[in-house]
């Protein structure tokens, strides 16, 4: 009865679209990914709410994947706890559900220290950095064994505010799988305190930050800029971007400005994939 309702079951989510690398993953245009890694610390959206989850990656493949075409990842880190990880990010919206393989990470952090600011939540790259490498990069070596034809040359990475602290924690810590994987980066509001500007050298780089909000905001203007200065002289490929009109946000108004710079670094491709 057992076998029965589990075989019934998994052919309701194969209906669905969704497929368990477990039982052998068919990749398929708009197929859904899901892994598990029960292996992994808890993430930071199990210790900020209490809420126990088990790590987990999901993905998305485009609407016109092709087995015999090259593919590549387009991770998505998003703010605060970073969420469960049962999302893909915002990649779908960004390139309209093409183009990439579409991946979704949540964040990880050793431990809280709740009267650090904004309740210990942020991540503090001297002391996240390891957990977050290691994880990250167990993640992304899954992805790998399971999805041969990933173009690793035009990978992505895009987050906000804590998400984009992540992303620039890997860099500050050098981690070398993960940095031979991640070609074009995306910081929209967090990661602009990255001073080790030359592990980025080889990357692109987007600098997102809005314009608006008191004596913090200032602050994180100013890391901003510091950083685009910092990486122009190190003649770093990047561009700024100033949200008008906006805070501490990405609104979905300015995805369209994230798919430009992309598909600029992907000028020369095949036109069947752009």
């Amino acid at each position: 009865m057992k076998n029965t309702l589990r075989t019934c079951l998994l052919a309701g989510l194969l209906l669905l679209g969704w497929t368990s690398p477990m039982c052998g993953a068919e990749l398929k245009a708009g197929g859904f990914l899901r892994f598990e890694f029960p292996e992994l610390p808890d993430t930071l959206y199990t210790m900020h709410t209490g809420k126990k989850t088990v790590p987990m990656m999901s993905v998305r493949l485009p609407v016109n994947y092709s087995k015999d075409g090259k593919f590549p990842l387009f991770i998505w880190l998003f703010g605060g706890t970073g969420g469960d990880g049962s999302g893909c990010g915002a990649g779908r919206t960004i390139t309209e559900d093409k183009d990439y393989i579409f991946v979704g990470m949540p964040l990880f952090k050793k431990t809280i220290v709740r009267d650090e600011p904004y309740n210990g939540l942020a991540i503090q790259p001297k002391r996240d950095a390891d957990v977050i490498c290691a994880a990250m990069g167990t993640m992304l070596r899954k992805l790998y064994e399971t999805i041969p034809n990933i173009d690793t040359s035009q990978n992505a990475i895009g987050g906000t505010s804590n998400g984009a602290h992540s992303i620039a924690a890997i860099f500050y810590k050098g981690d070398a799988y993960l940095m031979e994987r991640l070609h074009n980066l995306i910081l929209a509001e967090g990661g602009f305190w990255l001073n080790k500007v030359e592990n980025l050298k080889g990357k692109r780089l987007l600098i997102m930050y809005g314009d608006q909000g008191g004596d913090p905001r200032a602050a994180i203007i100013k890391d901003a800029t510091g950083l685009i200065q910092k990486a122009q002289q190190q003649k770093i490929d990047v561009t700024g971007f100033v949200m008008e009109n906006t805070g501490h946000d990405l609104p979905k108004k300015f995805m369209p400005n994230i798919k430009d710079w992309l598909f600029k670094g992907r000028e020369g491709m095949s036109d069947s994939l752009i």
